[in-house]
């Protein structure tokens, strides 16, 4: 896999791509559902957390761990 360019995957059911900041609010949900955060390490994401976060993933690059 070359270094620092995403591929987008699109299929009828998954989509796979970068972070968007328009994703904050579906993000939110997620990270913030008792029934998804009892089987992960954490328990709840404030808004600004959840906009570091998805700022932080835009910086990675692929191919490149971590």
């Amino acid at each position: 896999m070359s270094t620092g360019t995403f591929i987008n995957l699109d299929t009828p059911r998954l989509i796979l791509r970068r972070f968007r900041e328009t994703d904050l609010a579906s993000f939110m949900a997620y990270r913030n559902d008792r029934e998804v955060a009892r089987y992960q390490s954490w328990e709840s994401i404030t808004r600004a957390e959840a906009t570091k976060f998805i700022a932080q993933q835009s910086r990675h690059r692929p191919g490149i761990p971590g």
